[in-house]
């Protein structure tokens, strides 16, 4: 099934992005979670597909079974800012959680920036940047539209 994503991949580099769709999707049929991820991307930035938020939650959802992280990070910017599904700021923090727990190392700083501001969770400063200094070993910015969190490209894109 690996195969179908590489040539899927392979064509979209092409700019065959119809015949990338099919293999993508084919390979979503045999539950493959990567090419759910990738079509859930393509719908929800619409890339080489009309943009569909009800699609692009869908698959990234499939994704997030198949323990994408890059699902959950993308589910939690959506969770956060409302788009395609409701907004739930609880959701999107336990989204960066399930993704930071996955390794996504992105999702690290949306933790922070979580606790630092009261987002989904309760504010809890100190602990927010303990976290950061440890992690990062940066200076914190004290601009909170300084930190904006954007999603990630698209797959292939």
């Amino acid at each position: 099934m690996e195969h179908l994503i590489n040539k899927a991949e392979s064509l979209a580099r092409q700019k065959k992005y119809d015949e990338a769709f099919e293999l993508l999707e084919q390979a979503d049929k045999k539950n493959n979670p990567v090419a759910s991820y990738a079509l859930g991307t393509w719908y929800l930035h619409g890339t080489y597909v009309e943009k569909d938020l009800r699609k692009a939650i869908y698959y990234l959802n499939k994704a997030s079974h198949g323990e994408v992280k890059e699902a959950f990070y993308d589910l939690a910017v959506c969770y956060e800012k409302g788009v395609g599904v409701k907004k739930n700021l609880q959701k999107a923090f336990e989204n960066y959680l399930t993704a930071s727990y996955l390794g996504d190392k992105d999702s690290l700083y949306e933790i922070v920036r979580c606790l630092y501001y009261g987002i989904g969770v309760k504010e809890n400063r100190t602990f927010s940047e303990l976290l950061y200094n440890k992690i990062f070993k940066l200076p914190k910015s004290k601009n909170k539209n300084q930190e904006s969190k954007r999603h990630r490209r698209p797959v292939f894109a």
